[in-house]
Parts: structure tokens; sequence; C-alpha cells
């Protein structure tokens, strides 16, 4: 489904905000003077908004823009790793003197509580530096496309030598965060594609000429084919099949539940046969008596025997059903016929 986004907004990246207005003080300062639980509520609450949810609020209070401008994606990450840095650098070291205390006397308190937040200064600084190599790339991806209503997915693979599953991944987590204002990812055709008309319709299905109206067409080749024959013997299989293709093409009219049955003889066989046999009057009509020329016209007259034979059992197995049904119907009612006694003029009498 096509998701249309409104830009990337500055003002939510840290280094937009500033780093007194970007919340990292407070969680600092929280650290520095015992209040632990609280800096460590402040960093999850960090971490876990949702940059796309604050991007909605700021969308929401600006007014409505027809076609968003394709922007450039700010570098992120920058409070983090601000953050982060500061505060494994404060606890990194009172940490490791407890490590060495607590190995000596056995006082593991402390070193676990300054453990854990260098572990914590560490993850902020670690996601910091992801978040700055992401903006880093999306860059990329934005020099790359330029002002383009559609790229192929193929074409920023190779440029970037990424696989093609991540640029995929890549370009989603764009259209999600609002990097690129609006546009899709079509997979089926492979292409990233930026315009505000949204998921194009797909062409409508040309309906198909139905085999009828090629019927008429098909019995008149075969007739024109044996008409420029000499061969009264090759004529003759000729009109066979003809013959046997008009039953079961009747039969096909009659019966249209039966398509798939006759799917490989209208699809390959009949066919292959007349394009075979337009070949042999292509040779008949040369009036040269060749080598290979002779050996093509046996080849084609000794197998037309077994296409007479294929196509008389391709009907036979038309009435295959049918048959099976008259003969259960003949037993049924030969079975009824002894049972009340009227089988074999049993027990029949006319005026007694």
């Amino acid at each position: 489904m096509a998701q249309l986004h409104e830009p990337y907004d500055p003002s939510q990246d840290d280094r937009a905000q500033g780093f007194w207005g970007s919340g990292w003080p407070l969680i600092i300062l929280s650290f520095l003077f015992g209040l632990w639980p609280l800096g460590v509520f402040l960093i999850l609450r960090k971490l876990l908004t949702s940059p796309a949810g604050s991007a909605a609020k700021a969308r929401a209070r600006r007014p409505k823009q027809s076609a968003p401008a394709r922007g450039s994606a700010p570098l992120a990450g920058t409070g983090f790793i601000v953050g982060g840095g500061i505060l494994a650098g404060l606890f990194v070291g009172p940490w490791l003197s407890s490590l060495v205390d607590a190995l000596l006397v056995g006082d593991w308190a402390s070193a676990v509580s300054l453990g854990t937040l260098t572990g914590a200064g560490l993850v902020l600084l670690y996601v910091g530096l992801f978040r700055r190599k992401r903006s880093k790339l999306f860059r990329q991806y934005l020099a790359l496309i330029g002002q383009r209503d559609s790229v192929s997915v193929s074409t920023l693979v190779s440029a970037t030598g990424r696989s093609y599953k991540k640029v995929c991944d890549e370009l989603q987590d764009m259209l999600d965060l609002g990097v690129l204002p609006m546009g899709y990812l079509d997979l089926a055709q492979g292409r990233l594609v930026l315009t505000s008309q949204g998921i194009a319709d797909q062409p409508a299905p040309q309906p198909q000429p139905q085999p009828e109206a090629a019927e008429p067409d098909i019995l008149s080749q075969i007739r024109q084919v044996s008409d420029a024959i000499a061969d009264p013997a090759m004529r003759a299989k000729i009109d066979r099949i003809g013959m046997l293709t008009g039953k079961i093409l009747d039969y096909r009219r009659q019966n249209p539940a039966k398509d798939a049955q006759l799917r490989s003889f209208l699809n390959y066989y009949l066919p292959t046969t007349l394009k075979i046999l337009r070949a042999y009057v292509q040779l008949d009509q040369q009036g040269v008596e060749g080598s290979n020329i002779s050996a093509a016209k046996a080849r084609v007259e000794g197998m037309m025997d077994k296409v007479v034979e294929g196509f008389e059992t391709q009907l036979d197995r038309l009435f295959q059903d049918q048959a099976l049904d008259i003969t259960s119907d003949v037993a049924v009612l030969e079975q009824m016929l002894d049972q009340d006694g009227l089988g074999q003029n049993g027990g029949l009498t006319l005026g007694g």
C-alpha cells in the first residue's frame, strides 16, 4: 500500500535542538547528584520516544502542503553521542576503581551501580554512532536519487555496493521516517516511486481471443492443405484428421467444462500437426525429389498413421465418462428387468 510522507523535520533531531535543549543535561545531573533512577527513567523515555510520533505531532501543527519538497537528512545522533560520551567518561574511572575494590574487599554494590551507569553511557554512545552512520547513508541515497520521481532499486544497489535487501530496507526506513517526503516501494517492478499520485493502477488485462473464433479457420487450413496434396493416400489421412478435429471442436463447444482435458490437444498437438503439414506441402510443391526433400516427406508420411490414431484416441477419451454412464445405466436396467421377471420373457404373458 502506498504511504505518503511529510518531509523529515530537522527540529526533531538532537543536533537541531542543541545539546542544552535535548534533555541530556537533566539526565547527566540526575546521575551526578545520585538520582540515578530518575536518570535511567529519562534515558529510557528518550530512547523509546518514537521519532515518527514526534514528527507527526509537528506535522499536525503545520499547514498541509500538497507536494512537500525533498530535503536533506540532518546528521542525527549528536545528543546521544555527547550524552553517552559524557556519561561513560564520568563513570568509567570510578567504576574501574570500585571494581578493583570489589575484587579485594568483596563490596560489589558500588561496582554494580557504577557499572550500570557506565554501560548506559556506552549504549547511548553506540546508539548515537549508529544514528550518525544511518544519517550519512540517507544523505548518500538522497544525493543519488536527486529530484527524480522514480529510480530503480538495482541502480541504487550498483551505486552503493549494498545488497538488494539492505537497500530496500533502508529506503523503507527513509519513507517511514519522512526523510523522503512521499512515495512507496514498488517491489513488483523493483522501483522507488516518489510522487504524490500513489500506487499506479495496473493496466486492465486485455481479453484473450476465444478459441472458438479460430476454430473455423483451423478447419479451413486443414482443407487447404489437403487440397494442395496430390498423393491420394496422404490426402485421405489429412481429411481424416480434419474430420476428427471438427468432431472434437464440436464436442468442446457443447461441453465447455472439458476445456482442461483438451488443453494439450488445442495448444500443442493440433497447431503442431498443422505446422508440419504446411511444411510438407511446401516440400511437395518444389518439384524436386532430392535426398533431403524425399527424406523429410517420407518422415511426415510415416508419422501420419500415428497422428490419425492419436486424434481418434483423443475423441474417444472425450466420451469415456459418457460411455461409463451408459454402461452403468444398461447394467441397472438389466438388473431391474431380471428382478421384476421381465428379462428374457421371464414370466411376461399377454392376455392371460
